[in-house]
């Protein structure tokens, strides 16, 4: 019979184990603080831009157009969003879930796609740092692509491999191939890509979740 001391538990990072957006909240008002103590734009021009519905995509773009500054400052801009220290932070739900696997499996992992330094910057900030984090940066590819995955089952062999995450176009298709169990957390609403449905074969969790608290029970 399976215990959780058999388990390695994997998570994705964004918008699994916090909210992306709150990262997007985060790095806009870091950038916009930015130019206001460099005097590229103004105090009313602040205001007047958080007046706005801002949104999650073209970020540093529409603040270039909106403050009419040099297109050539974009890539400054992207670097300030990408390397700054985000402030954001697990819900209390994930924090009782991840306390509670740390008593009870194997090991905990996070595989998550995008930029090495960003990447770990959120993990810092989410307390995390004692846990393994594999980032696709780092990797030849990222999901869907086994290589991460395979890292894991390299790290910690003959285990029973769990991965937890939220986007059924490129997060569960790996893991099913490896026969791993996977298992999906809705989005409640807030997260920043919306829950569209796969038809192809391997690309759908086995199992949803609601909420982090329902994930010790999903398990075995």
């Amino acid at each position: 019979m399976l215990k959780f001391s058999d388990y390695v538990v994997v998570f994705d990072l964004d918008d699994t184990l916090y909210k992306e957006q709150d990262y997007v909240t985060s790095g806009t008002q870091v950038v916009l603080n930015k130019l206001l103590a460099l005097r590229l734009i103004t105090s009313v021009q602040l205001g007047e831009y958080c007046k706005t519905k801002l949104g999650h995509t073209n970020i540093i773009d529409n603040m270039c157009a909106a403050f009419k500054l040099n297109p050539k400052i974009k890539d400054e801009l992207l670097w300030v969003y990408r390397l700054h220290e985000p402030n954001i932070d697990l819900d209390a739900g994930t924090k009782a879930c991840l306390v509670e696997l740390q008593k009870n499996v194997h090991s905990l992992a996070i595989i998550t796609d995008g930029r090495s330094i960003t990447q770990r910057l959120k993990i810092e900030a989410l307390g995390l740092n004692s846990i393994t984090a594999f980032v696709s940066a780092e990797y030849e590819q990222g999901k869907p692509h086994l290589s991460m995955f395979q890292a894991v089952q390299e790290q910690w062999a003959n285990k029973q491999y769990v991965y937890v995450a939220d986007n059924v176009a490129k997060d569960f298709f790996a893991p099913n191939s490896l026969g791993w169990k996977t298992i999906g957390l809705k989005n409640d609403g807030r997260n920043i890509r919306s829950d569209n449905k796969v038809s192809l074969k391997n690309y759908e969790p086995q199992i949803w979740i609601e909420t982090m608290s329902e994930l010790q029970f999903k398990l075995i």
